[in-house]
Parts: structure tokens; sequence; C-alpha cells
């Protein structure tokens, strides 16, 4: 709420925010926060449009990638999927696994036969530093036990009182 709206109240102040103190805290749980590694990630986004220059609402679309772009289609790898939504915007994030340089089409399957579309190349310098799906959950289960640890502590410790 920004201060000129009404009922803006200036007696709240934000929480503190200390990131060196929440990487203790990772650390302490048993997980090691991932440094910077030089690979930035992509992010493909926009609006898919048919053949006549209109918004394509809730198309199939894949993420293709390819580091041989000579051999277009036939060394193109699925790399993620999605539906645009009702205005036929796309977004999809991208980690490269290793260097080099990469070619992303998009490929329409709502259409018969399905069209590519050719997005962008990338120059990724490293490998890739993100997070899978096991990883996370793995994390939300220590906090998630580390939580109730310390609730139970603490009522056990004000029944002691």
């Amino acid at each position: 709420m920004l201060p000129t709206q009404a009922y803006y109240d200036n007696s709240i102040t934000a929480r503190p925010y200390d990131l060196n103190q929440a990487r203790h805290y990772l650390q302490l749980a048993g997980y090691s926060p991932p440094t910077s590694n030089g690979v930035s990630t992509l992010n493909l986004q926009g609006i898919l449009n048919d053949t006549t220059g209109a918004a394509e609402p809730n198309a199939t679309i894949t993420l293709l990638e390819t580091t041989n772009n000579s051999t277009f289609p036939n060394s193109l790898t699925a790399v993620s999927h999605t539906t645009a939504d009702i205005n036929g915007f796309y977004s999809f994030v991208v980690n490269p696994t290793t260097a080099g340089t990469y070619y992303y089409y998009l490929q329409d399957t709502s259409v018969s036969p399905a069209r590519y579309i050719y997005l962008q190349s990338f120059t990724a310098t490293g490998t890739s530093s993100s997070l899978n799906l096991t990883e996370i959950l793995e994390i939300v289960a220590v906090v998630i036990i580390i939580v109730i640890v310390v609730a139970v502590v603490g009522v056990v410790w004000r029944r002691r009182k």
C-alpha cells in the first residue's frame, strides 16, 4: 500500500531481512545454498500469434532447443511445455546445463501440422546450479520438521513451568 492511500498505517514497520542469517539457518538445516556459477538464467516469454498475427489463446506449445541450428528440425530436443493463456501469453525459464550456444524454438501443436517459431539463441558459460523438485521437497520437509520440533519443545517447556 502506498503512503498516499487511505488507511495507510505509518506505525507498521517492515521485518528485518538478513540474507546471511537466512544462509546460516539453511546450513543448520543441512542445506548448502548454491553459489553463482556464471550461467545466466534465460527467461523466454511472449505472445503466441497465429499466421494472421492474432493472439492464439489456450494453445499447447513446447519449448525446443538445439545446439546445432544447421540440422533444424531433426536435432531439436524438448525442454518444457505449457499452454498459452487466454491472451496467448507464454513464459519459460531455461537453465542450460553445459557451456555452449543454444537455439530455442516454439512448437505449436494446437495446429496441424505443428508449426515451429524461432525465438532466439543463448550462449551459456558454465553449468547450472538450479534446484530440482526433489531438492526443493527435501528442504521443505526439513523446515517443517524443524518447526514441529521447536513447537513441541516450546509446549513441553511451558508445561514444566
